[in-house]
């Protein structure tokens, strides 16, 4: 079986390019700590609609979790010398930073709003005394 999770932080942004098919591929480099606290410096791809959100929702520092598998290859380089890689291809990801700017999105359990639109609510705080009789208790 061949998969891995990895946890770090990009080194940098994501690098965007397309394929001649038109497919998108990012590329970029993941810091996760290593033994003793020294990063292992891991080179990720992420293909097609991945690699365009992963763009857009991500930048230099962001921190992420990672599921992908293990791919090898090699190439030539500008003096003929093989190179061997060896790169995580991304299947899925999530977003670990908190999210930046909640103060701009308002809070669904703390509403700003007092004005309650015209609606009656029957257990709202009026401060006077509910008479309740043991006749209308079910117990």
């Amino acid at each position: 079986m061949n998969s891995t999770n990895l946890v770090g932080r990009l080194t940098r942004d994501i690098e965007i390019r397309q394929t001649s098919n038109g497919k998108s591929v990012g590329s970029f480099t993941l810091a996760v700590n290593g033994y003793n606290d020294n990063p292992d410096f891991i080179r990720c791809q992420v293909w097609e609609k991945r690699a365009d959100n992963l763009a857009k929702f991500t930048h230099k520092g962001s921190q992420i979790g990672i599921t992908g598998r293990i791919s090898t290859g090699s190439y030539q380089d500008k003096d003929g010398k093989t190179v061997y890689t060896t790169d995580v291809v991304v299947n899925s990801f999530d977003l670990l930073d908190p999210k930046e700017n909640k103060q701009d999105r308002p809070d669904p359990y703390n509403p700003q709003n007092t004005d309650d639109g015209g609606v009656n609510d029957p257990f709202k705080d009026d401060s006077q005394q509910i008479d309740i009789t043991d006749d209308m208790m079910p117990f």
